[in-house]
């Protein structure tokens, strides 16, 4: 017989426990710590193979006896294998290891054969207590084993000779005496069992901590259930309040919003429209902004001008006449230049052909006449052209000699014509200073624009705010209310229309503060080049 498992359903401090002793796997060992249960177990395999006995053994009060149950599955040499548990009962103690089914004795002494518990306990139930007891056993002789065991070693004189060591032994130790050693360290010895009996829990002790125990763990257990409970009541009140700050804003703008129930709808255009005039307007404080910067860089650098004498101002067009004479009287000198080297080649030519004419026999005439006739056609219609071109030149040379006259005597002309002059430049200088004025106007201007734009915007933002928020119904589901908001009507007609009308006027408010703008532009402009032209006209003078 061998056992091949061991079941410990309700052992010492084991709960539901099974062992593998699998004979395949040779020598099992089962080591452990104090009170890890090992003795445990050992009492458990007799009293699963023998029963229990009536009382408990000192020191095991782990559980109820009567609730103890262990098993075993034992294999015969045969190949059979028999399992059972060991339950607490005066009758029917065998069971199968469902706890139900019993399990007959036969079954179990068949596997025993004529082994009971104390031959078991003898041979395979070897504890600390009784190895001890059986060696006190061998060396009184004492016993089965002992007298065996001294008949066959011839030693039957041994008492006697145990009895002559122990009185030997008496004289190195007494135990009351104090002067031998022995007495001073079993005096010690004792003083330590007492100490670790002591700090060794008691069963009593210990059950009642393991109450105490359960209780607190039971309590434990139960706060946490009511923990997580208020957990879960925290969260649902936490959602609730959630839910109750979008359900007030909703009655808030359902109440705000009842009068806007019959009103219309807005066209889709409308808000592109918005858009477009919005974009319009950025685009034209864009614009003004740079015109505004070009402005400021066209004064800036009409300060850098340099003062012009009132009288050559008076005299611009006699100065650009001057002026033009100067460029024709340049380009003629260029040309008479010119003409003078073509008529001296021409002349040169003219004299070489002469030489040729001279020089020529008689039989070459004919070739030469050709040749001849040739080139004096080319220096005849050459010395034409030079001549009409001569011809000119001294006519605008005679005309510019006039001209200059003229202008030399022009400081001279009469007052009348200058004072007309100087009257047609101080109406210049008039327009330039209104030319200022609208500029003043138009920064005037872009101050009202800006507080126009600031009412656009403003307007634009109810619109939207209108456009936007329907009104609700009462309902509590939120994803409902929205979309009842955005099947509801918005504004009234008279309201659409003032917002419209509203807008208009600014629009056109908008384009008249452009066009000035352009308007002005224009005039800086022109008044540019006119400032350009004096200044190109005084230095081309000086």
């Amino acid at each position: 017989m061998r056992i091949t498992a061991i079941h410990l359903e309700n052992v010492g401090p084991f709960r539901r426990t099974n062992w593998s002793l699998d004979p395949a796997r040779g020598f099992h060992l089962l080591v452990g710590p104090n009170e890890a249960g090992k003795s445990t177990v050992l009492r458990a395999l007799g009293d699963a193979l023998f029963g229990y006995p009536r009382t408990p053994p000192d020191g095991e009060f782990f559980q109820p006896y009567r609730d103890r149950r262990v098993g075993l599955t034992l294999a015969s040499d045969d190949g059979g294998e028999l399992s059972f548990l060991r339950r607490k009962a005066t009758s029917q103690s065998l069971r199968a290891l469902d706890d139900t089914a019993v399990v007959a004795e036969a079954l179990l002494q068949k596997q025993l054969g004529s082994v009971d518990r104390a031959r078991f306990e003898r041979f395979f139930g070897l504890d600390h207590a009784s190895l001890v007891k059986g060696g006190l056993e061998l060396l009184g002789s004492e016993g089965d084993i002992g007298a065996i065991l001294f008949a066959g070693s011839q030693l039957r004189g041994a008492p006697q000779v145990l009895a002559q060591l122990e009185q030997e032994a008496a004289k190195l130790f007494s135990p009351r005496a104090q002067i031998p050693r022995l007495n001073s360290h079993l005096k010690e010895h004792a003083e330590l069992v007492s100490a670790m009996n002591q700090l060794m829990v008691k069963p009593q002790a210990w059950r009642t901590i393991k109450q105490e125990f359960d209780a607190a763990q039971a309590e434990l257990e139960e706060l946490g259930g009511q923990l997580k409970e208020m957990e879960t009541r925290c969260n649902q009140l936490l959602r609730l309040n959630a839910a109750c700050v979008p359900a007030r804003e909703l009655r808030h703008i359902q109440n705000q919003l009842e009068t806007f129930k019959s009103l219309p709808l807005l066209d889709e255009a409308f808000f592109e429209k918005v858009a477009e005039v919005l974009e319009q307007h950025r685009r034209a404080t864009e614009e003004r902004a740079l015109r505004l910067a070009e402005q400021q860089q066209l004064a800036a650098s009409a300060a850098d001008f340099p003062t012009v004498d009132p009288v050559w101002l008076d005299l611009d067009e006699a100065l650009a006449e001057l002026v033009a004479t100067r460029g024709s009287i340049l380009k003629a000198r260029k040309d008479a230049l010119k003409v003078r080297e073509d008529l001296r080649e021409q002349q040169a030519k003219l004299a070489a052909a002469s030489q040729l004419l001279k020089t020529s026999d008689s039989s070459q005439l004919p070739a030469l006449s050709k040749k001849i006739r040739k080139q004096l056609e080319t220096l005849q219609s050459a010395r034409t052209v030079l001549r009409e071109r001569h011809s000119a030149l001294a006519q605008r040379t005679a005309q510019l000699a006039d001209e200059q006259t003229r202008l030399s005597l022009a400081p001279s002309f009469d007052k009348e014509a200058l004072t007309s002059e100087l009257l047609a430049h101080q109406a210049r200088l008039t327009e330039l200073s209104a030319l200022v004025t609208r500029e003043a106007e138009a920064t005037s201007w872009a101050t009202d624009r800006s507080s126009l734009e600031k009412s656009l915007r403003q307007l634009f933002k109810r619109l939207e705010g209108l456009s936007q928020v329907p009104t609700v119904g009462e309902t509590t589901d939120l994803s409902a209310a929205w979309e009842h908001l955005a099947a509801l009507p918005l504004p009234s007609l008279e309201t659409i229309e003032a917002n419209r009308q509203e807008l208009d006027t600014l629009q056109g408010a908008t384009r008249q503060q452009t066009a000035t703008l352009e308007q002005i532009e224009t005039d800086l402009a022109r008044a540019t080049q006119e400032r350009q032209s004096l200044r190109d006209l005084v230095l081309n003078t000086t």
